[in-house]
């Protein structure tokens, strides 16, 4: 159930959230604290994150009990591309 005045966000809107933060953190970011960022329940990131990971967009290591995700360079590729169809919807009035 979502909260009143609070609209589902798309998968896309997701993945872009995802990659972006983790591209404005430096290039990887812990899994805890992505999930904040992202304002995703921490299990629903880790299964969006495992999908991702099988595409080669991100790549996730464990660090002294930590769980850290970088992305790749195809997800770099990706994100850009997500900006220019984002931008561009936007032009139209569409959020994705």
């Amino acid at each position: 159930m979502t909260q009143v005045g609070r609209r589902k966000r798309s998968r896309l809107s997701i993945i872009y959230s995802i990659l972006a933060a983790i591209e404005n953190n430096g290039g990887d970011m812990n899994a805890t604290r992505l999930a904040t960022v992202t304002g995703l329940a921490y299990d629903r990131l880790v299964s969006i994150i495992e999908e991702l990971s099988n595409k080669g967009l991100v790549q996730v290591r464990i660090e002294d009990k930590n769980k850290i995700v970088y992305i790749t360079r195809e997800g770099y590729k990706l994100l850009s591309r997500l900006r220019d169809v984002k931008r561009l919807l936007e032009d139209f009035g569409i959020e994705i």
